[in-house]
């Protein structure tokens, strides 16, 4: 088995934590979204009486 570099270890961590960064950006983007497309129909419309 290959000796990894502190350094190696250091950026395979840093690139691990900014995907995951990545990951969290993209949920929050997903649900802000969401919530605008509640808004442009209005809101409340599956609470509607028929």
């Amino acid at each position: 088995m290959a000796d990894v570099s502190p350094q190696s270890v250091w950026t395979i961590e840093q690139n691990a934590q900014q995907a995951q960064l990545t990951l969290i950006q993209a949920q929050a983007n997903r649900y802000t979204d969401t919530v605008a497309l509640f808004q442009a129909l209005g809101g409340g419309w599956w609470n509607k009486e028929k």
